[in-house]
Formats: C-alpha cells, structure tokens, sequence
C-alpha cells in the first residue's frame, strides 16, 4: 500500500500485513549474489556470498537478496526489499527422487552414478555387471554340462 501522504501509519490490528513479512510464497527473490571470494565486497555491500557449501550448519554463510512482492498482492511497507537468511549453497541441479529411481531400477547397471555425474564409477558398475553376467553364464555351461554327464 502506498500512502498518498505522509501521516500514513502502520496500522497492526489492520488486514496489512508489512510487505517485509510475508511468505516466500508471495514473494519474486533475485539469485544469490556471489562475490567470489571478495570479503571487502561483502562488507561494503552488507551481502553476498563469499564462499559456498560447508559441511556443518555453523560453517554455512547466510546472506540477503533483494525480493519485490507479486503483483496484486496487497501488503503495507516498501514493495522491494532486501530480505535476509538465504543460505549460501549452490545446488548441482540432481534431484533426489530420479537419482533414487535409477538406483532402484538400473542400480545394477549403474545408471544411478551417470545421473549424479559419477562417470567413473557408473562404467565400472557396469563393467562388474558385465562380469558378473559373465560368470554366471560360465557357471550354467558347466552345471548343464555335469548333468549331462551324470545322465
């Protein structure tokens, strides 16, 4: 809401909620802003990532985004804001549920490993597998063949 005056107040009680605290959900937020490595950036600015990833919570760095709210949603305050608690990890695009399919249905194969970019380990997967199909028809010749023997 943009008052037309400046003794316009925020008014609690009201049906406005403050632009600043309403859910993501309605909310168009800008990518995370990596400054590469550079700590003055992120002081002079007051956000941006300087390093991604951690292995604990604590070695997580958290940083803002500029976020403006979705047209025709009604809210109190400054449409565009910046709006702080974004962690900063960037993520390899693999979604969990596809990686757990393929290891389910063509684990053997070692597809699994080709979806998540582990080319290495998903051709000796396949290899062994190969192996594997190998060893067993051997086996089957062999045990076909004593049976015949026995007869």
């Amino acid at each position: 809401m943009h008052c037309p005056s400046d003794d316009c107040q925020y008014r609690p009680h009201g049906p406005l909620v403050l632009c600043k605290n309403l859910p993501l959900d309605f909310l168009q937020c800008s990518d995370i802003l990596d400054l590469q490595g550079n700590e003055t950036a992120r002081e002079e600015l007051g956000y941006g990532c300087t390093k991604f990833g951690g292995s604990k919570y604590e070695d997580v760095q958290f940083t803002a985004v500029n976020c403006s709210v979705l047209p025709n949603i009604e809210c109190y305050g400054n449409r565009t804001f910046l709006k702080d608690g974004f962690p900063c990890i960037k993520y390899t695009g693999h979604y969990f549920t596809t990686a757990l399919l393929y290891s389910i249905l063509l684990g053997f194969l070692g597809m699994d490993r080709f979806c998540l970019g582990h080319t290495v380990a998903a051709v000796s997967r396949g290899v062994h597998f190969c192996n594997h199909l190998s060893d067993a028809r051997k086996t089957i010749k062999v045990t076909s063949y004593c049976n015949m023997a026995a007869d």
